[in-house]
């Protein structure tokens, strides 16, 4: 990344507003249960996005689920022409140890990406989902996490734990 600022430069507050990172922290856990269409998850979003801005994006998705249901999780961004290049940085549906080798492949917005549930009634696990957003043409551009159950199980409920977050960092 190149030099911001010189010396000696007047900096004027919008200058300085893009060093101010974005965050959104889940404060509560949430537990869905038999259903495998992503919602949007009613905390862990921004609103308010300027259009054709590149964002670093870095989050930690902590979830629980049994081994038959895993966590779906997904993106969304209103804006025309949004783009999103993610992985999701933790172990894949088809693992279900809490050792198994972690997730890397690059997806886009559209893709959807899936997390193993450890044991019947699951063990917390985390997830570190990371990536660049460019919001793409629009007003009050809005990106927001979406997550459900991988395969349904109806006894079994899927949470997103309290202390997830997301955080966006604009590249100048």
């Amino acid at each position: 990344m190149g030099l911001l600022f010189y010396a000696g430069q007047n900096l004027r507050a919008s200058q300085l507003q893009k060093l101010v990172p974005l965050q959104v922290i889940r404060g509560t856990a949430q537990t869905i249960i038999n259903t495998t269409t992503l919602a949007d998850d009613a905390i862990l979003f921004f609103t308010g996005l300027p259009p054709s801005t590149t964002y670093k994006m870095y989050s930690k998705i902590i979830y629980q689920s049994s081994t038959t249901a895993d966590f779906k999780l997904g993106w969304s961004c209103s804006g025309t022409g949004a783009t999103l290049t993610w992985s999701q940085g933790a172990m894949d549906s088809t693992s279900s140890v809490a050792q198994s080798p972690v997730n890397h492949t690059a997806l886009t917005l559209t893709d959807n990406g899936n997390y193993g549930g450890v044991s019947a009634t699951g063990t917390a696990m985390t997830g570190r989902p990371e990536g660049t957003l460019f919001t793409g043409t629009g007003s009050a551009i809005t990106f927001k996490f979406r997550w459900a159950q991988n395969t349904i199980d109806a006894v079994n409920g899927t949470s997103l734990g309290a202390g997830s977050e997301i955080t966006l960092v604009q590249i100048p």
